[in-house]
């Protein structure tokens, strides 16, 4: 799995995270850690000063724990979507490999473009215009860590790919970002099944309490 850090325009480093993605838990007591076969490599991104903007580079390591980008986190959801503008660049992957979403605030086409590399840090493409509009805010903000993982094959357009959104595990700031991402029309499934059982478990505690 890959591990980001990204920094904003403010000079702050948040996680942003990806894909190898970035996908990673199937249940409410692995939300917070992605199995051990998925962490492979962490993944810096460096603030650089060039002569003309800003622009971001990746330093590839090894990444021997990764538990703390998750400390306080929770899977809100799965996202399927599309690697666009795939024709434009010669890189290779496998249909279950995690990938890199990488923030590229200096695009020149969008500001809110979302790149997509592979592990070997070859341009892959980008996701699409209105859907990175929607992620943008809450990855600049902290407030989700997304992490991306190859979902097929790709077409001569198109790269299918999910995306795992990892959000706020405190309350009351996770009901607050679920309200945001149901405005975004982004998915919150994951956090609504966790809290279900989570209510379910507590109301079958309260039966044995009573019964004793």
């Amino acid at each position: 799995m890959i591990k980001v850090a990204y920094a904003n325009s403010h000079g702050r480093t948040t996680p942003s995270r990806f894909y190898h993605a970035p996908p990673r838990v199937s249940s409410p007591a692995s939300c917070l850690t992605p199995p051990a076969t998925e962490r492979a490599v962490r993944v810096s991104l460096r603030r650089t000063e060039t002569a003309q903007d800003t622009t971001k580079s990746i330093t590839l390591t090894p990444d021997e724990d990764d538990k703390e980008i998750y400390e306080n986190r929770q899977l809100y959801g799965i996202l399927d979507t599309n690697i666009v503008g795939i024709r434009y660049y010669e890189s290779s992957a496998a249909v279950g490999e995690y990938v890199l979403v990488r923030r590229e605030p200096v695009n020149s086409y969008d500001h809110n473009a979302i790149r997509i590399d592979n592990v070997r840090r070859q341009r892959m493409g980008h996701l699409a215009r209105d859907v990175a509009a929607q992620l943008v805010p809450l990855m600049d903000s902290g407030e989700l860590i997304v992490d991306g993982v190859l979902a097929g094959t790709r077409s001569e357009f198109r790269w299918p790919l999910s995306l795992k959104l990892f959000g706020i595990a405190r309350h009351p700031e996770k009901w607050a970002l679920r309200i945001e991402m149901l405005r975004k029309k982004l998915p919150v499934q994951e956090l609504d099944r966790a809290e279900a059982a989570r209510q379910k478990k507590q109301r079958a505690l309260r039966r044995q309490q009573v019964s004793h």
